[in-house]
């Protein structure tokens, strides 16, 4: 399964850090594959992380989204051991969403990135070693509605995620909504008339 996920170009999957961060066969995709750029993700465009102080990331007119990023090909979700010794919700569902990227330059000069969910598998399996002596249900669908729902559900988990290389032991999602910096952009808009205006 790992050698398929390499071979695929880009791939970013969430794994619940109280059973499955540590395996091999996660650590071998953190590795060797690809991550996804975060602004193709629906929904993720305009996340960032916090600043030092734990202010969120500033959007201004001179500046990209802070989703302009590889999110890393492995991400980390939940507990790995909560404070009372007691096991935590853990992340069970085994979803894949295979998806075509695209890319273009928009009318104002910028360039424009898409996912478009093509075929999502969904079953039992965990595709981990032990999986090989089990009796496992997966299957494949191409329904249109069903690989969007299934990509906006795997957007909202990695909104909850933490990289690969700052685990903590409990849930500590790192991404956060962007803030806008309307002064910035007023300042900015009224520049641009300033030039319309001197033009001849």
């Amino acid at each position: 399964m790992v050698d398929a996920l390499i071979e695929l170009g880009s791939v970013c999957i969430a794994v619940d850090k109280g059973s499955s961060w540590g395996s091999r066969a996660a650590q071998r995709l953190h590795e060797q594959a690809e991550g996804v750029w975060q602004r193709r993700i629906p929904g993720l465009e305009t996340m960032g992380s916090r600043d030092a102080r734990g202010a969120p990331s500033l959007i201004h007119p001179r500046g990209g989204l802070p989703g302009e990023r590889d999110l890393g090909p492995v991400r980390l979700v939940g507990w790995a051991k909560r404070p009372d010794g007691r096991s935590g919700p853990l992340l069970h569902a085994k979803l894949l969403v295979l998806c075509v990227a695209w890319t273009w330059e928009n009318d104002g000069g910028g360039w424009d990135d898409l996912l478009t969910p093509l075929w999502v598998w969904s079953g039992s399996a965990n595709w981990t070693e032990a999986a090989k002596g089990h009796v496992e249900l997966g299957m494949w669908s191409k329904d249109e509605r069903l690989a969007e729902e299934a990509l906006r559900f795997l957007a909202d988990v990695l909104r909850i995620s933490e990289p690969w290389s700052q685990p903590s032991g409990v849930p500590a999602p790192e991404m956060v909504e962007a803030a806008w910096d309307d002064d910035a952009f007023v300042e900015h808009l009224a520049e641009m008339l300033e030039v319309d205006e001197d033009e001849p």
